[in-house]
């Protein structure tokens, strides 16, 4: 993983979880911490106060390593593409 290369996005990595592979996430995220490039797991979830998981598992997140996108921005209803 290169900085340079951008942000890599995971999405359905649900698989980590399942099959018992969840440090190949954890090594990802010490890779990103280290400044080596940004990590960014996309984890779908209906209580947005409740840490975020993949099938069960907790996603390794500090305080500052997670937000939770509000419905709006999901199906991209935002105020930028409302019609004038």
């Amino acid at each position: 993983m290169s900085a340079d290369a951008g942000p890599v996005l995971l999405h359905d990595a649900a698989v980590l979880a399942r099959y018992r592979a969840m440090d190949r996430l954890y090594e990802l995220a010490d890779v990103a911490r280290s400044g080596s490039g940004d990590v960014w797991v996309l984890c779908p979830m209906e209580d947005p106060a409740l840490l975020p998981k993949l099938d069960g598992a907790v996603v390794p997140v500090g305080d500052n390593e997670w937000i939770a996108l509000p419905g709006a921005w999901v199906v991209n209803a935002h105020p930028s593409t409302a019609p004038a």
